[in-house]
């Protein structure tokens, strides 16, 4: 019925869901759910509330979140952890997935831990938000592909050690990245074809290009430290780039 709680006592379950009603979804202990190499949850209905549960071994884990509430809940071993729409993902735990989430719009990732994923978030829309999360030991740390109008903020980005390292922003625009630590990656933040884009009071420490950006316009760097890395703040073919308050030491 809608609104129901229904309560998954504790055990490993082999199952593949479809949600079609305004339900919660509880575990109770130590739950497990094994997709078989399917995808574990698809999502038909708004205002779904998923929590603490541990996902493993499924193409997608959570398909098509929508106005949904996913907390204190783990995601192993995937193709994706979670596609959201307009959700909140709270106090989740990602690791050895493809992508640990992937944001389409207005979603609310707050307190998340992500690592050893191919890509640890994945943003191709508007109005995401990522607070107080780490993300570590991905290829990248936080992918955006055009996208516009989405906001991170006080979060720890580090080894991530692939081309794009920890941020990378193609063909994006109006993004803020404010209050982070980003640190050991190729890149510690790198920019490429975006504009009226801000980075904004972060340390950006110990990669081998703190901040790159390239074929860029309109962008502004506030009040961020920039330092030992090997090359600090790179600019190639950009025009009427901003830096204020900001200092880069190599």
């Amino acid at each position: 019925m809608e609104g129901d709680v229904i309560i998954v006592n504790e055990g490993v379950y082999h199952e593949n869901l479809v949600i079609n009603k305004s339900i919660s979804l509880r575990g109770n202990g130590r739950v497990i759910i094994d997709g078989g190499g399917e995808t574990v949850v698809t999502i038909k209905k708004e205002g779904v509330k998923i929590e603490n549960i541990y996902f493993t071994n499924s193409n997608n884990f959570i398909l098509y979140a929508n106005n949904s509430l996913i907390k204190n809940c783990t995601f192993y071993c995937g193709k994706y952890g979670i596609i959201s729409y307009d959700s909140i993902i709270q106090n989740c735990t990602f690791y050895k997935c493809g992508r640990g989430i992937l944001l389409i719009k207005d979603n609310m990732i707050q307190k998340c831990h992500i690592f050893k994923c191919g890509i640890g978030i994945e943003i191709n829309g508007k109005g995401n938000e990522i607070k107080n999360s780490s993300i570590h030991t991905c290829g990248v740390g936080i992918y955006m592909e055009n996208s516009t109008n989405n906001f991170v903020e006080k979060s720890s980005i580090y080894k991530n050690n692939n081309n794009e390292g920890g941020i990378f922003l193609l063909n994006s625009s109006y993004n803020v990245i404010k209050k982070c630590n980003i640190s050991y990656g190729s890149f510690g933040i790198r920019i490429m074809e975006s504009s009226h884009n801000s980075i904004i009071s972060n340390r950006i420490f110990k990669n081998r290009y703190g901040l790159k950006m390239e074929y860029c316009e309109e962008n502004e760097v506030k009040r961020c430290i920039i330092t030992e890395n090997r090359f600090g703040l790179t600019v190639e073919n950009c025009k009427n780039i901003l830096l204020c308050e900001s200092s880069a030491q190599y």
